[in-house]
């Protein structure tokens, strides 16, 4: 599984359930590299899309709600229900993106092999934080990728978890029994 995000300089995502930035150029690389492949993200983040469900994307929702249905989209409610849905997706191959929002994130950090970060060293009010990955032992960033935007310039890095445990590690470990 891969994680996807943009940051400003002390690692805000968002501000009242939307982004810090609208970058034109990150948007089209999440697209690039998201399209074709499964989303996951939390039912504020799909709320906060501007169009539902992300085309050319299979949507996964996290929920709380049992009651929920959303149109082009399907919905898990627990870590384990996510890693079995996850398991049937693996098996066809597919690459799992996860989007958002800060709750997603922290609950399948450590499932994720590697993370692209868009850096923008700017801060922002916020009030959603994506985990300081440069805080972190187990994630190495191994490439780093300037541009020049308006007025800014973003970071686009690749980081990679050297602790990764991938995910048919997982299943087949008692750590998957207990969270079923």
């Amino acid at each position: 599984m891969k994680l996807i995000v943009c940051v400003d300089m002390e690692w805000g995502i968002g501000y009242k359930n939307e982004l810090l930035f609208d970058i034109p150029m990150d948007k089209a690389f999440f697209k690039k590299t998201t399209f074709g492949h499964t989303i996951v993200m939390g039912k504020n983040t799909w709320d906060s899309l501007p169009m539902r469900p992300l085309p050319g994307r299979h949507n996964i929702v996290f929920s709380r709600d049992y009651a929920l249905e959303l149109d082009g989209a399907s919905v898990v409610h627990s870590l384990g229900e996510f890693l079995n849905f996850a398991k049937s997706i693996k098996n066809g191959l597919d690459d799992v993106f996860v989007i958002g929002g800060e709750q997603i994130y922290k609950l399948l950090l450590p499932y994720c092999d590697e993370a692209y970060v868009t850096k923008v060293f700017e801060t922002k009010q916020a009030d959603a934080y994506m985990t300081d990955l440069d805080e972190l032992e187990n994630w190495v960033s191994w490439h780093v990728d300037m541009q020049y935007v308006d007025d800014f310039e973003p970071w686009f890095c690749r980081y990679i978890n050297t602790d990764f445990k991938s995910l048919d590690d997982v299943w087949k470990s008692t750590e998957y029994k207990h969270i079923i």
